[in-house]
């Protein structure tokens, strides 16, 4: 087997929930503290859960409505380990005077409002099924591709995206017969910042209904709305932050309500050289960063395939909280903890 292949998976392994209580039980005896422990699945780098009201008021949900759905739904999309934390982004959102609307035969939609801070885009949407819904289905899944000025994103062609991804996955509202309420959540890869206004275009393709009962409709028709994306860069802010000891380190580099990007660096000892069969030098790792709030509530962190200075990028899901806590766990060692940083983020300039 190809080392290459090795590593990549075991880079984005991530920790089964047993093992993060074994690490929220070893952190609750050593610092005494009230540990919650998050019950939420690893999600996606990019989540996607769409879909709207019916009848003529489709299109008449505002942001707090679609907002304030996204915020209490627990989402359970499971990919690459990344889950949106929806309030900071509904604070940053900007709500569309008209919301871009598509009405087919099959499928009513609309983006209700954006978010878009350079790196991390989210469409809140709205939608329903033109027949009503009398087969009572509770989610649609779909292909999505996001396309701003020349540069599209796809479900359809993963290696544009790596972990970009933009998955379909559309809920239906509790309570109701035909209200589906979701978003698309794109973050963008290292060096490929929006900085300026663009045309952007949403299309879902390969739409299909199911439910429990294992009942699934095929949707012929796509559903593609038109808008502008405006970034909003005054919501980043560049930071040049590091917190360094016993040669384990956390730096942060930039802080959006969406993402925290941030890079962590560990002891050499903790490393293990590999080669493969072309004799290339391979460096593996059993070491996780798992992070939490104050109250012990976990923090979705990705691994990425980027680098600053040398050292890989990982995006910390935006929140709330100021003082966050970086645990530097062994996967080798039944997810000893090796050392724990805190960050105080109210002090970063």
């Amino acid at each position: 087997m190809n080392i290459n292949y090795y590593k990549n998976v075991t880079d984005r392994i991530e920790p089964s929930e047993q093992c993060r209580e074994r690490v929220l039980n070893m952190s609750k005896r050593e610092n005494k503290i009230n540990h919650k422990i998050n019950k939420k699945a690893i999600a996606v780098i990019v989540v996607a859960a769409v879909i709207g009201c019916g009848g003529t008021s489709v299109f008449a949900a505002r942001y707090t409505d679609v907002f304030s759905k996204l915020i209490n739904r627990e989402q359970s999309i499971a990919t690459k380990g990344d889950i949106v934390n929806y309030e900071p982004i509904a604070k940053n959102a900007k709500v569309l005077d008209e919301p871009v609307q598509n009405v087919s035969t099959d499928i009513s939609a609309a983006i209700d409002s954006i978010y878009c801070d350079g790196n991390n885009v989210t469409l809140a949407i709205t939608a329903s099924l033109a027949n009503g819904n009398p087969d009572k289905f509770e989610e649609i899944a779909f292909d999505t591709t996001l396309t701003i000025g020349d540069k599209s994103y796809s479900t359809l062609n993963r290696e544009d995206c790596e972990y970009t991804w933009l998955m379909g996955n559309l809920i239906l509202d509790n309570g109701t017969e035909n209200n589906f309420t979701g978003s698309i959540n794109l973050t963008l890869r290292d060096g490929c910042k929006i900085t300026e206004s663009d045309n952007a275009k949403l299309t879902m393709s390969n739409i299909s209904c199911g439910n429990s009962l294992g009942d699934r409709k095929k949707i012929d028709d796509d559903v593609i709305l038109e808008f502008e994306l405006v970034p909003d860069l005054s919501i980043v802010k560049s930071a040049a932050y590091t917190i360094e000891e016993d040669g384990f380190v956390v730096n942060i580099h930039e802080i959006t309500p969406a993402k925290i990007t941030c890079t962590t660096a560990y002891p050499s000892e903790y490393t293990s050289t590999f080669f493969d069969e072309y004799g290339n030098e391979i460096q593996y790792s059993g070491i996780v960063v798992l992070c939490y709030d104050e109250d012990g509530n976990e923090i979705p962190y990705l691994n990425t395939d980027d680098k600053k200075d040398g050292l890989p990028v990982g995006l910390l899901t935006g929140t709330e909280n100021n003082v966050i806590t970086f645990k530097f766990v062994d996967k080798n060692e039944g997810l000893k903890c090796l050392k724990e940083l805190t960050i105080d983020f109210s002090k970063i300039s």
